[in-house]
């Protein structure tokens, strides 16, 4: 485990992606989401799919591929088969079995870390600090511990 920052301090993007070892099995990047509405509540789980064929995207975003003329059937065949997709799958699934959260999917979005990341990455967004009762249960030992466990438990079955 590489710890990107341990103070409430931001890290440049750069940096983030300097840190990464290469030859870790993958890359799990640990978020706290907010939102304008107070309501808004519940966990989601982010991959990148461009990053796992970089010399196909020639760095193109999501939108210019599909403007560029990629195939849309071969790249939700390719996104299918991405080893990032279905590690934020079985995270997100856990996650949810373990707290009960609201289940608010998994998502494919080129953040920079994600789609600069050399090895499989997904970036959970583990609840929401502007929702006063999630806000609650973030900071709590129990609910910090119920979150690791589900995903160290799944960590384990995905690099089985």
């Amino acid at each position: 485990v590489i710890m990107t920052r341990e103070k409430d301090k931001f890290v440049e993007l750069e940096d983030r992606v300097e840190r990464i070892d290469p030859s870790a099995e993958v890359l799990i990047s640990l978020h706290v989401n907010m939102a304008q509405h107070s309501q808004t509540h519940g966990i989601e789980t982010w991959f990148s799919y461009l990053h796992e064929n970089p010399d196909e995207q020639n760095g193109k975003s999501s939108d210019e591929i599909k403007v560029y003329g990629l195939d849309v059937t071969d790249l939700a065949v390719k996104i299918q088969d991405s080893p990032s997709l279905k590690l934020a799958q079985e995270l997100q699934e856990n996650l949810i079995m373990a707290t009960s959260a609201k289940n608010r999917g998994t998502h494919e979005n080129p953040f920079y870390t994600l789609r600069k990341s050399p090895i499989p990455a997904v970036l959970i967004e583990m609840g929401f600090i502007s929702n006063p009762e999630e806000a609650k249960k973030l900071v709590t030992d129990d609910y910090q511990q119920t979150l690791a466990e589900a995903i160290s438990t799944t960590l384990i079955e995905y690099l089985r």
